[in-house]
């Protein structure tokens, strides 16, 4: 996992969040690299956005996802007593609380923000 890489959600649960609508528009993304790694297999990096990058799905930040969520109302917060990243959202405004865990801050955040999205779809 390259440093950018580790800043994201994994690819899948990008293409995730990508289905489920959250916003595009971040400040890097998930590019498909054309050549083989040693293996034969594609490769796809997290790649800085900007103009004329044909993306696979966004790649949002922690930050990004920390900011999305916030306002929409929810109160975040994050710890890591093990091995796993326990992140526990909490909305007043809806009396609910979403509580999961990953191996990743932005992995956790992503897996809230499925939940989050998937309970607004359910109201609409």
């Amino acid at each position: 996992m390259s440093s950018l890489e580790s800043l994201v959600p994994s690819l899948p649960l990008c293409r995730q969040l990508q289905a489920a609508g959250f916003p595009q528009d971040t400040a890097m993304v998930w590019y498909p690299i054309e050549s083989p790694d040693k293996d034969g297999d594609k490769t796809e990096f997290v790649f800085i956005s900007g103009e004329g990058i044909d993306a696979i799905c966004a790649a949002p930040t922690a930050g990004e996802l920390m900011q999305w969520l916030v306002a929409k109302g929810w109160d975040i917060s994050i710890g890591k007593p093990h091995d796993k990243v326990l992140v526990d959202a909490a909305s007043m405004k809806l009396n609910q609380r979403i509580p999961t865990d990953a191996d990743t801050i932005p992995d956790a955040l992503g897996e809230v923000i499925l939940a989050v999205l998937a309970k607004e779809a359910e109201h609409d």
